[in-house]
């Protein structure tokens, strides 16, 4: 016997099971989708190709030091300059990884010409990326001699003092210090070097102790920078030392 309340039932269960199915081919379509452009995404990224974005011959020079700066398109881990005194270059200088490169390269030869490349490795990809050849001549030759910019004497007691130097660029002192009698004979005569300061200009101090009191002395300097170049202080200062105190009667 036909039932119409079992043939609604069979209906909506068929339509029920009909929806399904298509929320399950659109779920499956999404999930295809997503996955289709993360993949892709991550090829994208993958197959980014590592390259040179900006290394100019435009170096920063600082007296006999080069510093060299560069960029690339990916990270690159494995990066250098590589120098010497033509493109046969010989010596090879560490860079920074990631994607902004620096590199330091000292102690040049005042006056030189160098030749240098720059190259980035992408160990990952075993991608790599080099500059042409970049020609930078670093300062030249100093001849230049140091100069006494100040020179001032103070802490003057019976036995001791002070002398302070200043000179307008790093160098080292020798200072003679002579002392001499009534009638303006040398009575001594000894060399020393001066302490120098971590201040800018270069400041030199000497404190001198064991003088005798009451008498006169002249102090002689000659600055030496670190090209060899050296210059004597003229004329020498002079000071004298202060007289014992003369003892207090007791009555």
């Amino acid at each position: 016997m036909f039932n119409h309340q079992d043939f609604f039932t069979l209906e909506r269960r068929a339509k029920q099971q009909r929806v399904a199915a298509i929320a399950g081919s659109a779920l499956a379509a999404i999930l295809l989708v997503t996955f289709a452009t993360a993949t892709d995404a991550s090829r994208a990224v993958d197959s980014a190709s590592l390259a040179l974005v900006s290394a100019d011959c435009a170096p920063v020079v600082r007296g006999r030091t080069i510093h060299v700066a560069w960029e690339t398109t990916v990270a690159a881990d494995e990066n250098s300059v590589m120098v010497g005194s033509d493109d046969m270059f010989g010596t090879t200088v560490a860079a920074t990884p990631g994607t902004r490169h620096a590199a330091v390269i000292a102690d040049l030869p005042s006056g030189a010409t160098v030749h240098y490349r720059v190259t980035s490795r992408r160990t990952a990809t075993e991608e790599t990326a080099a500059s042409g050849t970049c020609v930078v001549t670093v300062d030249g030759l100093d001849t230049a001699a140091p100069r006494f910019t100040d020179v001032i004497v103070d802490s003057v007691v019976t036995d001791a003092a002070a002398v302070h130097f200043a000179t307008n660029e790093p160098a080292a002192l020798l200072v003679t210090v002579t002392s001499f009698d009534a009638d303006g004979a040398i009575v001594t005569a000894s060399e020393t070097t001066a302490t120098q300061d971590i201040v800018s200009p270069p400041a030199h101090r000497i404190v001198l102790s064991g003088l005798t009191p009451g008498t006169r002395y002249t102090v002689r300097a000659d600055a030496i920078d670190n090209a060899g170049n050296s210059t004597t202080l003229t004329p020498p200062i002079e000071f004298r030392t202060l007289h014992v105190p003369a003892p207090v009667a007791q009555w």
